[in-house]
This record gives C-alpha cells, structure tokens and sequence, in this order.
C-alpha cells in the first residue's frame, strides 16, 4: 500500500486524465470574463448618460412650458384705464431697448416687455394733475380699498409705506384740452402717509433710485403744454420679461420676470432666445390684421394678440449628437452656434382681453 500514489482532487498531472485546468486555460477565461465586464460598464455607462440626457431634454421641455404659462397668464389679465397703455415693447430693434436692456443685464438682442396690470376696481381721476409732482395728493382711503391686497385702514404709518412699495401707479391724460389724449407714464410707488381721519397721500420714484429699469419715471407729456393736465390714475401691478445675461464664467442664461418694487423671479433656465411679435388690429373687426415687431408696432391700442417664443438648450452637450446649427427664432438678432447641443423651441398665441379695458 505505500508504494501506491493517489491522485488529490483538483490537480492535474501531466499526462493524466485527471480533471482540472490549465494555467492557458484560466487565463483565457479571465480575458473572456473582463470582456464581458467591460461590455457590460460600457453598457451601463451608454444607459446611464442616455437616461441623463432623457432627463435634461424633459427638464428642458418643462422649462419651455412654465416660461410660457407665465408669460401668457400675464399677457391676458393685462389691463390698465381706457386710453392707457398697459403693455410696452422693447423690441431689440427698437431706439428704446438699449438704456432698458443695458440697466436690466438682459442679454443683447433678446426682446424685453414691460406689462402692467391693474389691480383697482376703478380709476381715481385727479383734476390738473402736475405732471412734476411725485406723489399723488389727497386721496381718499376708501378709493383704496380692493386695489392692494396688504392694503386696509387699521394699517400702521410703516406698514402702509411697506404695502404700497409693492405696487405702481399708471398715470393717463384724459384732459379734453390735451391733443391728443392718451399719454401715459408708470410709477413705483416708494411711501405713503396718512392725511387726517380720511385721505392719503401716496409718494413714487421719479426714476432717482429703488428701480432697475431706470424708466424715465417723470411724466413728459408731449401733447399738454401746460404741465397740468386732467388725470386718471390706476394702482397695479408692473412686470417686465426678458433673459438675464449669464454672470461671469457660467452659461446659463435665464428668463426673469421682475415685478417693479419686488424681487427678480427665474422662470426658467438655459433660455438663449426670446422674441416678441405682435398682431394689430387695425381695423376694429376682431381680426388680425398684420404681425409686427415691437418697434413697428402703428398704435400699442391696436394689438390684440401676441406671440411669445422662446430657445432652450440641455446643459450638456450630446456625444451622440451631429453638430448643428441652433435653430434662429423669427426677427432674432441673436448669434446662432454650431455645436452638439439638444435644444426645443416653444412658441405660443396669446389673446389679450383686457387692453384699453
């Protein structure tokens, strides 16, 4: 018995049937199994970037959506008095736009729209108002109630100045003696104070400070010489819309609504573009009779129906992508590039409801 060897399971002699493998064959099956791996990370990683990719292109979409819905839902409650003008395009073509663009940081040839929406149930009219006054004199309290949320009459000396920095003020010539009628002019609205047991008085920035846009805020009336003229004024709402310049070193530009006298509000992301054209109705028959841009706009009273369109982008360029060139929006001035990015534009028709109402 002790001159006989036994075979240990596992190994292999050479020259035996025994089972095992060898070292080529281990090593094969090792080259065989990083293969695989490697397929399968290089899979992973294709699923896991087009699953990225997937997600930018939806979160780009909803982007262009809630631009949009905000932007129309403004467009149609704008309203200011009869003869007024509620809506004031700074077209990128426009003599207008570059003091406006250059003191919002908006970026260069992007259009701009100033709205204003009253929030008074009724106009207060001010007899031979002086257009070099800054502040609206003398007005009833009750003649307030229903046009400031935060406004009632129980209301503290600073919390009544705290309510009104919320709101502006549209001025409009109604004067039978002005040729013609109609001229308007906007105001922020910075303090106010009470005036004995029933009236008020309410203050406003003549363009001096605490407003971005830096608008000439002193009416100029070109059509009364006098400087007094007959005036009905609306308290409400002041929003602009345009697309904030990327700070320094980013690339992300950014669709802003800024409501006069409160904070800057990002409405969505990676917005390259954002053109404005109008439709005017210049015959009163409901109907659309040409589209313009702002600059060209015959009488703002005529525009009936706008069209916003906007250009987004991913914040990441598709590998898979061929490189093209981005899509140029109608009467855009904006540079066009050549590059791998996925982008959507959304454009949509509005209907305004309430102009001169």
């Amino acid at each position: 018995m002790s001159g006989h060897k036994r075979n240990i399971p596992g190994l292999t002699r050479s020259g035996s049937g025994a089972a095992g493998f060898t070292i080529i064959e281990l090593m094969v099956a090792l080259a065989i199994g990083a293969l695989v791996m490697a397929g399968m990370v290089q899979m992973f990683k294709s699923n896991r970037e087009a699953f990225t990719l997937l997600d930018e292109v939806k979160n780009m979409e909803t982007n262009a959506r809630v631009a949009i819905d905000f932007l129309s839902r403004d467009a149609r409650i704008i309203s200011a008095p009869a003869g007024s003008d509620p809506m004031i395009p700074y077209d990128n073509m426009s003599p207008s736009y570059s003091p406006v663009q250059t003191a919002l940081g908006a970026k260069e040839g992007t259009d701009i729209i100033e709205i204003f929406t009253s929030t008074c149930p009724e106009a207060i009219y001010v007899p031979q108002f002086n257009e070099n006054s800054a502040a609206l004199p003398q007005v009833s309290q009750l003649a307030l109630v229903g046009c400031m949320d935060c406004y009632d009459l129980t209301l503290s000396a600073g919390e009544l100045s705290d309510c009104v920095q919320q709101y502006n003020v549209n001025v409009v010539d109604v004067d039978p003696g002005s040729s013609p009628t109609g001229y308007s002019c906007q105001n922020h609205m910075t303090n106010a104070n009470w005036q004995g047991s029933d009236r008020i008085n309410l203050n406003w920035n003549r363009g001096a400070n605490n407003d971005n846009a830096n608008r000439p805020h002193q009416c100029n009336n070109p059509n009364n010489a006098s400087q007094r003229w007959d005036a009905s004024f609306t308290i409400g709402s002041d929003v602009y819309y345009y697309v904030r310049e990327s700070a320094a070193g980013e690339d992300n530009p950014q669709l802003i609504r800024y409501r006069v006298g409160g904070p800057e509000e990002v409405i969505a992301n990676y917005v390259e573009d954002f053109q404005i054209t109008y439709g005017e109705d210049t015959d009163s028959d409901g109907l659309v009779d040409v589209w313009v841009d702002g600059y060209a706009i015959t009488d703002i009273r005529d525009v009936t129906m706008i069209r916003f369109s906007v250009r987004l982008k991913t914040t990441r360029i598709d590998p898979n992508k061929t490189a093209t060139v981005a899509p140029i929006l109608e009467n855009s001035t904006v540079s066009s590039t050549v590059d791998r990015y996925r982008r959507r534009v959304l454009t949509r028709t509005v209907r305004l409801r309430n102009m001169g109402a």
